[in-house]
């Protein structure tokens, strides 16, 4: 040597830098459909959980009053869809419900959510399910919209 000292310094190869590059990128392409997937699963159980407490509210509602929600008597054919179960007027949240006879023993629920994606409850006394028109509490899923479409989720009032 010429009396000159040469040090190296410790570095990563481009080779190497693209290889972890490359193993991050597999590993993200792997991890976020299944947080996604994850994701939309628990709004479904949220969703359902929910609809089991709003039809037992409702069925409580019913048994009390021989109403639905609204008001309209249990049997009448014209019944009415509430297309909004977070409003007043319901007979489930109410401190006093006028419109149902003095048997209301509300109220039946606290409050009322809307659904994991933002919209509003609903409840049909004549929804179809499987060829049958049930009374049933639902949520329009995840695009929110659509009678008896194939996202929406429903728990039927017995």
């Amino acid at each position: 040597m010429n009396g000159q000292s040469r040090s190296r310094c410790a570095a990563f190869t481009l080779t190497e830098i693209m290889v972890t590059v490359s193993v991050i990128v597999v590993i993200a392409a792997i991890a976020i459909p299944a947080y996604r997937k994850a994701r939309a699963t628990s709004k479904i159980k949220v969703a359902e959980s929910e609809l089991a407490m709003l039809a037992a509210a409702v069925k409580q509602l019913a048994w009390d009053t021989r109403r639905w929600p609204g008001g309209a008597l249990r049997n009448d054919p014209n019944a009415p869809r509430i297309l909004n179960l977070t409003t007043n007027g319901t007979g489930l949240m109410e401190a006093h419900a006028t419109n149902f006879p003095s048997n209301w023993k509300g109220p039946y629920i606290s409050s009322v959510p809307n659904d994991p994606w933002g919209h509003p409850y609903f409840f049909d006394p004549e929804y179809l399910i499987g060829g049958q028109r049930l009374p049933a509490v639902g949520s329009y899923g995840p695009n929110g919209q659509g009678t008896n479409d194939a996202d929406n989720l429903y728990c039927t009032v017995d």
